[in-house]
């Protein structure tokens, strides 16, 4: 009885924090310091990036968009004034298939439609996943999600693709093949998934995957012109060097191993080489567990978990992911003390990650890639404690 108690008062003050943070954003939007100014433009942010991205694709200029001068001049006009710095699009062209109707929309109501639809696809997914209500309420309060609507990027529809494309693989659907076609617009977060449905056998999935990735790139192609594939690959190595090797941005934004070496100053050479190991080690990892006969969730919140870990180029606003391997692993069975501690741990890193300016958030991933392990091993070796509990 008193864990019920204790669980009603968490998700009533999980659903407070989620009302705190839509108060203060509206008291931003009503203040001119949030999406728009007071004459109307955009505010320079993220999100200006994918909308302008989205015009020039919409008006015929899809290839202009890789060009950091015409994307830059293309933002001016949009924000109504010059600014330094550069909001670069390094995106694959069939994102534009998602941009280009919304571009279709003024700055503000684009933004709108944009966060609030993918906030409730990420919240809806996280609680389909935990198949608990209450996950929807903590799913809003994780301090990612005022991070990810502050600028509007893509976190929620990552989180969302991965969530979403786990349930239908368990459930074998073809809904699946679609969800991990799309989520190759962030392709750096599908890395291990390869790995996965290889290693459990889904040779089918893995066909029509495939399938469906190159019809993806057909009909972009068709309807944004094929030189955009080219235009595209020309830009990967530039944002690589810049934002990754050179830290663009800076070391503290970056939010893996490879950015938290570079940040203490490790040279590349060896920050390179330890991401890599630890990619190695998630790889084989994965291939070991979903090769087992673990529980899906397990494997899935594994998986899920190891995407933010494996790549070196992952920022704050990336992060929803997380909330997705929480779900699993409450789904499989209630957090014990060690796994709330980790996943407490796990939220107190973002947040000292977004004050601090320090890439430590990815030591979040790196707790909840050890609670799969740990339930795994549990499993294998002495049967799941937690069911008896």
């Amino acid at each position: 009885m008193a864990r019920v108690e204790l669980q009603k008062l968490l998700a009533v003050c999980a659903g407070a924090v989620a009302f705190s943070y839509g108060a203060w954003l509206l008291l931003q939007l009503t203040s001119h310091r949030w999406m728009v100014d007071a004459t109307g433009h955009a505010l320079i942010t993220d999100f200006l990036a994918p909308y302008t991205a989205g015009h020039l694709a919409a008006t015929g200029h899809a290839v202009a968009a890789y060009s950091d001068g015409a994307q830059h001049a293309a933002e001016v006009a949009v924000a109504g004034k010059n600014f330094s710095g550069r909001l670069g699009w390094p995106y694959p062209p069939h994102y534009f298939l998602i941009l280009a109707p919304l571009a279709q929309l003024n700055y503000l109501h684009a933004f709108l439609l944009w966060t609030l639809a993918t906030l409730g696809g990420y919240a809806a997914t996280v609680g389909a996943v935990a198949r608990r209500n209450a996950a929807v309420l903590f799913a809003l309060a994780a301090p990612w999600c005022l991070a990810d609507l502050m600028v509007g990027q893509n976190g929620f529809f990552t989180a969302a693709l991965l969530g979403l494309a786990l349930l239908a693989l368990e459930r074998r659907s073809i809904a699946a093949v679609i969800l991990i076609a799309l989520l190759t617009y962030k392709p750096q977060f599908g890395l291990l998934i390869p790995i996965a449905l290889l290693a459990g056998g889904y040779w089918r999935t893995i066909a029509i995957t495939s399938a469906s990735v190159l019809v993806l790139a057909l009909v972009s192609g068709a309807v944004f012109g094929f030189d955009t594939f080219a235009a595209f690959l020309n830009v990967l190595p530039a944002t690589t060097s810049n934002l990754v090797e050179h830290g663009a941005v800076g070391w503290g934004k970056l939010q893996s191993l490879y950015g938290f070496l570079r940040w203490l100053g490790v040279p590349n050479a060896a920050a390179w080489t330890a991401q890599a190991i630890l990619a190695a080690a998630l790889a084989a990892g994965t291939a070991v567990l979903w090769r087992s006969k673990t529980p899906f969730a397990v494997k899935a919140a594994s998986l899920s978990a190891a995407a933010v870990l494996v790549t070196p180029y992952v920022f704050l606003y990336d992060l929803p992911v997380l909330a997705v391997p929480i779900a699993f692993l409450a789904r499989e069975r209630p957090l014990d003390r060690i796994e709330m501690y980790a996943v407490t741990a796990a939220v107190i890193t973002f947040i000292a990650a977004a004050l601090l300016a320090a890439p430590l958030a990815w030591f979040g991933g790196l707790a909840l890639v050890a609670l799969g392990a740990r339930r795994a091993v549990q499993m294998a070796c002495i049967g799941d404690p937690g069911r008896s509990q």
